[in-house]
């Protein structure tokens, strides 16, 4: 997915479309699949049959899938080869990797299975708080509208982060909920919004995950009444 845009994404028959277009130009197709993870339930494709569209894919390990450092190269035997070629090169190769490589394996085989439960985790909040009979649109809309990976970006309607960060602090301290952790700025759709608004990233985690349904929704209608 693409970060910039809230983790919005092709759908499925547009990217083999896009592959087969690749082909018939001769043209290589490389995937940054840093939150390869997270769009992988949308697609409902296996990981295999995702990466087998690319000539090459880049994947992260401490991101979604918190890893404490890491990610890995994968393509033809050739590619591969001059890719540590270019790595050594620009003194990339550490003494041993063996301490990240462990802990990369052990949090991918412990967090892949999780990530469609963290989806439709995200698409139920989103759905609830998107409920005109809760009267948030005028403090918050999502972009995309709908999920299409296990992020998000929240836009939040307000003069300024300052201004909006002062409102967030006294919602907290009537609700004991925090929304956010910090706001980025503007965002890239700032113009599909009539008055100034500014975004965060909201990924939907293990531990968020579990947040239930009636402290978001408290969280939120207490900022909105601030």
């Amino acid at each position: 997915p693409q970060r910039m845009n809230g983790g919005g994404v092709m759908s499925w028959s547009d990217l083999r479309e896009v592959r087969r277009l690749a082909s018939d130009m001769g043209v290589k197709m490389h995937m940054d699949g840093a939150r390869l993870w997270e769009v992988q339930p949308y697609f409902q494709q296996p990981l295999p049959e995702i990466c087998a569209l690319f000539d090459s894919v880049y994947v992260s390990f401490y991101k979604g899938v918190a890893a404490m450092s890491g990610a890995m190269l994968l393509g033809s035997p050739d590619f591969i080869a001059r890719a540590r070629l270019a790595q050594g090169a620009m003194g990339g190769k550490g003494n041993t990797m063996i301490p990240y490589a462990l802990h990369c394996q052990l949090q991918l085989r412990r967090s892949v299975p999780k990530f469609q439960s963290r989806f439709e985790r995200l698409q139920q909040v989103v759905t609830l708080l998107s409920d005109p009979a809760l009267g948030l649109s005028d403090v918050l809309r999502f972009d995309p509208p709908r999920p299409q990976a296990a992020m998000i970006h929240v836009y939040v309607k307000g003069e300024s982060i300052e201004e909006l960060e002062e409102a967030h602090s006294a919602a907290m301290n009537v609700s004991g909920v925090r929304l956010w952790n910090f706001l980025r700025g503007r965002g890239h759709s700032c113009s599909a919004s009539p008055g100034p608004e500014f975004y965060f990233e909201w990924l939907m985690g293990e531990a968020n995950s579990k947040v239930p349904d009636e402290s978001i929704v408290a969280g939120w209608a207490a900022f909105r009444d601030v």
